[in-house]
């Protein structure tokens, strides 16, 4: 949803730059995934958009923010992965055929409890939580996120 809230100037090359963040957002969207601040600011360090410094990562997170609420970036196409909430609990439903299927998604049979080995990936962050375990849990393989060490 792009649904302009607070107007905003942008200079010349910061609007540029939100455009480009727009055009990256929208593409990756397209292809069914919504990107985190710092996927898209590691998107724009490797194209040479921008340097790969924490100033830049914050001024990037401002710019954002007030093109999102001048409706130039769709609030749906960024994401934070940290701050979910999670309502699992209580869930209602009309009858038991609508609760099996809510929870089908969930249920899986461990195809690796009788192997040697069992593969694992680790994820720094949870930053390609979405782009790279879609790939993995489509394979069955575990996907661990780790935020700090």
């Amino acid at each position: 949803m792009k649904k302009c809230f607070i107007p905003h100037n942008f200079y010349s090359k910061t609007r540029e730059l939100v455009l480009l963040c727009d055009l990256i957002c929208t593409q990756y969207y397209a292809k069914g995934y919504t990107l985190t601040l710092r996927q898209l600011f590691y998107q724009l360090v490797s194209r040479n958009k921008i340097a790969n410094t924490e100033k830049e990562y914050k001024n990037l997170g401002q710019v954002i923010t007030d093109a999102r609420y001048a409706g130039l970036i769709d609030w749906e196409h960024i994401t934070d992965r940290v701050r979910v909430l999670k309502n699992d609990f209580g869930s209602h439903f009309e009858n038991a055929e609508d609760a099996v299927n809510y929870h089908a998604e969930y249920f899986s049979v461990d195809l690796w409890k009788d192997q040697d080995v069992r593969p694992e990936v680790w994820i720094e962050k949870g930053c390609t939580d979405r782009t790279g375990s879609k790939r993995l849990r489509a394979a069955r393989r575990p996907v661990h996120r780790s935020q700090g060490l």
